[in-house]
């Protein structure tokens, strides 16, 4: 799984995004996954487009929330997902799901690409990438996250850096499974979180390739 190679949150602003019609943001059009006491799909808004998703108390914990996508990307386009974090008071949002992840570092949601391999090698480090360092730190508010498909934006499984593997990058940009978004903290972008104490909801409210 990923590990964290940098610890820098940037690009991130507080305002709404125009939705694009090539994304469903229909609840059912996106999959939680690898998140135990989950339901399979996120909760629909009422009245306007959109999902949202209660983090769990323990022994839950949410981790990959994805949507089908076999549209190629291109190197310059910008990914862009804009989030609303309904959070009480009270909420400790805690990351340390497994005993390994000894990392100090807040629980985040990231966008994240899936390459169409990840089915036949699930450990290839070039399958599945992660937008890095931008991402959204899990807190009350209102936010939107843009992160470059180029090169410099992006990491895979194990931490390496795409301009590393321009090769790999590039193929992976050229055969996409799906999309989307995890959430983790410590050492790791994906490898869950869940409610200490107190509640936090998150709203999806846009997602964008552009």
């Amino acid at each position: 799984m990923r590990r964290w190679r940098a610890l820098l949150v940037a690009g991130l602003v507080a305002f709404s995004v125009t939705l694009s019609a090539q994304i469903s943001l229909a609840p059912t059009a996106w999959t939680v996954r690898y998140s135990p006491g989950m339901p399979t799909h996120p909760s629909p808004l009422v009245g306007m487009a959109g999902w949202f998703i209660d983090l769990p108390a323990p022994p839950g914990s949410l981790h990959y929330v994805t949507t089908p996508n076999r549209t190629v990307f291109v190197n310059g386009q910008t990914l862009t997902f804009s989030v609303q974090i309904q959070a009480s008071a009270d909420a400790d949002v805690a990351y340390d799901t497994e005993p390994a992840n000894t990392c100090v570092y807040p629980a985040h949601v990231r966008a994240y690409l899936e390459d169409r391999d990840f089915k036949s090698h699930p450990s290839d480090d070039f399958t599945r990438w992660w937008s890095n360092p931008i991402a959204v730190e899990i807190v009350d508010g209102v936010w939107t996250a843009s992160t470059p498909i180029a090169l410099g934006f992006w990491s895979s499984v194990y931490g390496t850096w795409n301009q590393d593997y321009p090769a790999q990058w590039a193929h992976a940009l050229a055969r996409p499974s799906s999309m989307g978004m995890t959430f983790g903290g410590g050492c790791f972008f994906g490898h869950g979180v869940y409610m200490r104490t107190g509640t936090a909801r998150v709203i999806l409210t846009s997602y964008i390739i552009q």
